[in-house]
């Protein structure tokens, strides 16, 4: 059907009995049947969702102090890439954004040069989300958020997931903030000093003592 080449990312198949949609009577499920397969329905995801109770709702969390970008859609983790944010001076803002307005295959920079930013989501003015060659695990950006373009590509699969409006996290703090442990002292310094005086004290009278028989043998 040529159809489904349209209509398919929007679209799912049911083929569940009338008796299992009982669970859900209180929606109203209207979908697509056709004559060659009636018992075919095809239903929008989202009310499908709603429905059965799916949770669809996607949202981006950017770890600003690890340096990770966090994909979700409802509980479901569906992405984990590390990131190159904003150097000193770039940083990249954190805060609460959503995705968009301007998505796209290609965008240029209008900043640096025209210089070609692969896969891009806008976050915040001139902050994007967008793919890189070299991703270093450390901030190196002028402000953006570089997604690798190697491996698996996570750029890219970024791009073909998100949708306009999706929250878009930026939390933390380059770098991240490190707790030192010192390791408590088993002896307390002064104690340390008296019971080598001690020792070195008992060791010289023995020695004595033992000098002194000595001595006193030989007379």
């Amino acid at each position: 059907m040529h159809w489904l080449a349209r209509f398919g990312p929007v679209l799912l198949a049911l083929t569940i009995s009338t008796p299992r949609l009982g669970a859900a009577a209180s929606e109203v499920l209207d979908g697509l049947s056709f004559a060659e397969d009636p018992h075919m329905l095809f239903v929008p995801v989202e009310e499908i969702a709603s429905a059965l109770g799916w949770e669809m709702q996607k949202r981006v969390e950017v770890d600003l102090a690890n340096q990770r970008l966090r994909a979700y859609q409802g509980a479901r983790l569906v992405l984990e890439s590390h990131i190159s944010t904003g150097r000193e001076g770039k940083k990249t803002p954190p805060g609460e954004f959503k995705a968009g307005p301007v998505k796209s295959p290609m965008h240029r920079s209008r900043l640096y040069h025209n210089a070609p930013m692969p896969w891009s989501v806008q976050v915040h003015e001139n902050i994007f989300i967008h793919g890189f060659q070299k991703v270093p695990r450390h901030p190196s950006s002028h402000g953006c958020i570089r997604l690798p373009l190697t491996g698996a590509n996570p750029a890219k699969w970024f791009y073909d997931w998100i949708d306009i409006g999706t929250p878009v996290s930026i939390r933390g703090h380059w770098p991240a903030a490190t707790v030192r442990v010192e390791k408590p002292a088993l002896f307390a310094r002064p104690f340390i000093q008296k019971v080598v005086i001690a020792i070195v004290t008992t060791i010289a009278c023995v020695m004595i003592i033992l000098l002194v028989r000595r001595g006193r043998g030989k007379v």
